[in-house]
């Protein structure tokens, strides 16, 4: 969507999924997007400046999503265009969200002891040991209501989960965008049942948004 709404050959899918595989996400999206074909900019069609903005709250898929960005420096002030990648969960109101840590398949089920600074103390506690799945980069079916964090409303009893901002889309535009001028040309929500929430936080964002995009689940 930025290659084709910027006319930039910087926004390269076939480079950015072979950052991504670098930093292990593998899958090719639920939507099989990695295998779609790429926007062909014309020599004729003339560059244009703007923003795309990532915002991700799991905190495995953040860092390899910025790790790629990096690496192809693609997040740099000097570039033509803006790529900016935010840890965040986006909702209908302003607070704090909880996600699961990065757990690989050989970890679950191991008894550890962690220090809950937030306390003090020590604990042992067990990495998800009743959960079938793993919580590795990429994965994409887990959402602010997930079942890893769910009894995470006491700050600090479960130590398999990060504290995570929580904002509307408007404090989020108000605070990251940095173009207030112009239009939202594309607006992709993918928040795993969520989109109402966001929808409700919008504020004004919707009045600029020429394309709304949104996931629905069946």
């Amino acid at each position: 969507m930025a290659r084709m709404g910027m006319e930039q050959s910087s926004f390269d899918r076939f480079t950015w999924s072979a950052a991504l595989q670098k930093q292990g996400i593998t899958t090719s999206g639920v939507c099989d997007q990695r295998n779609t074909k790429q926007y062909q900019i014309a020599l004729k069609n003339k560059k244009r400046r703007g923003e795309m903005h990532c915002v991700e709250p799991m905190p495995a898929t953040f860092q390899a999503l910025r790790n790629a960005a990096n690496d192809l420096n693609m997040d740099t002030d000097d570039n033509e265009s803006k790529f900016i990648i935010t840890q965040a969960a986006i909702s209908s109101s302003d607070g704090t969200a909880y996600f699961p840590k990065e757990v690989k398949e050989e970890e679950k089920g191991k008894k550890k002891n962690i220090e809950d600074t937030s306390k003090q103390i020590t604990k042992n506690f067990t990495i998800f040991p009743n959960e079938k799945t793993t919580t590795t980069a990429g994965r994409e079916d887990i959402g602010i209501n997930n079942i890893f964090c769910k009894d995470e409303n006491i700050l600090g009893n479960n130590l398999n989960c990060v504290a995570v901002p929580m904002m509307s889309l408007q404090s989020y535009y108000d605070q990251y965008v940095q173009n207030k001028n112009g239009p939202i040309h594309i607006l992709l929500i993918d928040v795993e049942g969520n989109d109402f929430d966001v929808l409700f936080g919008s504020g004004n964002i919707l009045d600029r948004t020429h394309y709304l995009e949104f996931e629905f689940h069946w």
